[in-house]
């Protein structure tokens, strides 16, 4: 499975999150992909945690994750000089992936098109490279609020609420390099069928307004009345996490027919019947006494016991595990749901792999080291025929590093 995109070159041009998410997609699946990374290495470069909380272009965890089996040059791509190195590298490149300014990825994509009128390219961007906000710069944060996907998930239905929402780090950036990898890999099959060059953007609002729970649909079908997230209001429960003896669950079990089945479980079964429960009016109400029961009842039990009790009852609930937790469970071992590679300088990284396998097959994911910042800048140019004079040249005046 792993050499399905072995037969084409990628490139990547630029230094995002988004951008080495999407590149990942096809260096780890047998594509040649090179990273043309700015002068300063861009944010996937100095993105935390970092070994040993040492800062280096070298040792970020998501650089480190992200980049596996790439190989990486550093070109001042938005000089007219580094452009032409630019073109000469694409010159065979199946699709071209750029995370830049609008001004400075339009600017990239009118050269290639010039120069190279057979390469594909696509555009990663806040906004798309078009419109009133194409340039305006935006954040993890921001894009999450746009798409509205921020006031779905605050912690409370008060509309004056500044509760920080919970998301992870780089999730918005996470969902927008898989919109990316999915479009680039389209363009591939695309080009398959009826080679042609294709020009494409993505822009990350429009990616996470239309991801995983977009609320549109339902805003349109309920006359405009927002459904906020459940964990939200009082009536909701049991909904979240909730501490046991050895760690935490996680409850989605609010609604009918699971908060009945709840109740049976946790040794209330008249609750199951009790209106006071069943009326969303009055449920409100009651929370404090039905959190009182509960809560005891699993702090006596470990997140196993609880997960069992509630699988068995038929309960939407799910032990949270810890990182170690989750790479030593035995479905994970048996699926060889994580693998392992040496990185120069850090040591072995464990890393998930991908979440699906030849059928029936017992392979293993095997993940190469991400590259060092520029690593490969030398032998690129001496591939195009740069001598070391020219190679001393460009150095000297900024254009490579």
């Amino acid at each position: 499975m792993q050499e399905l995109f072995d037969d084409y070159k990628i490139v990547e041009i630029g230094g995002g999150v988004a951008l080495a998410a999407a590149g990942k997609q096809f260096s780890d699946f047998g594509s040649k992909v090179l990273k043309i990374e700015s002068m300063d290495g861009g944010e996937i470069r100095r993105s935390p945690p970092f070994f040993q909380d040492t800062p280096s272009m070298n040792s970020g965890g998501m650089h480190v994750f992200l980049d596996t089996g790439k190989e990486s040059v550093i070109i001042d791509y938005t000089s007219a000089s580094g452009m032409q190195i630019v073109n000469k590298i694409v010159s065979n490149a199946n699709l071209v992936i750029i995370e830049e300014k609008p001004d400075v990825a339009l600017q990239i994509i009118e050269s290639i098109k010039v120069v190279n009128p057979n390469t594909s390219t696509l555009a990663i961007s806040p906004h798309g490279l078009q419109g009133p906000y194409a340039n305006r710069l935006e954040s993890d944060l921001s894009i999450f609020a746009q798409s509205t996907r921020l006031a779905r998930q605050r912690p409370s239905m008060d509309k004056d609420s500044l509760a920080p929402v919970g998301y992870a780090p780089y999730t918005t950036a996470m969902q927008v390099g898989l919109t990316a990898g999915a479009i680039a890999s389209a363009i591939l099959w695309k080009n398959n069928n009826k080679p042609f060059a294709y020009h494409a953007e993505v822009s990350a609002v429009e990616a996470l307004a239309s991801n995983v729970d977009t609320p549109f649909v339902a805003w349109a079908l309920t006359d405009g009345v927002m459904n906020y997230a459940p964990a939200s209001g009082r009536a909701a429960y049991p909904t979240g996490v909730y501490e046991c003896s050895d760690g935490h669950v996680q409850f989605t079990g609010a609604d009918s027919p699971f908060f009945e089945r709840c109740c049976i479980a946790i040794g209330r079964p008249e609750w199951a019947e009790d209106e006071r429960f069943l009326d969303l009016n009055q449920k409100p109400d009651h929370r404090e006494e039905f959190l009182a029961h509960i809560i005891p009842w699993l702090k006596s039990r470990t997140k196993l016991e609880v997960f069992k009790i509630m699988q068995e009852a038929k309960v939407l609930c799910t032990p949270v595990f810890t990182v170690e937790e989750a790479i030593n469970d035995p479905q994970a071992i048996a699926r060889k749901s994580f693998t392992t590679f040496n990185q120069e300088d850090i040591g072995d990284i464990v890393s998930p792999a991908y979440p699906f396998k030849e059928y029936m097959s017992n392979e293993e994911w095997i993940l190469k080291p991400a590259p060092k910042f520029g690593e490969h800048t030398q032998k690129i140019l001496e591939k195009l025929e740069y001598s070391t004079t020219e190679q001393q040249a460009l150095f000297r005046i900024g254009i490579i590093k």
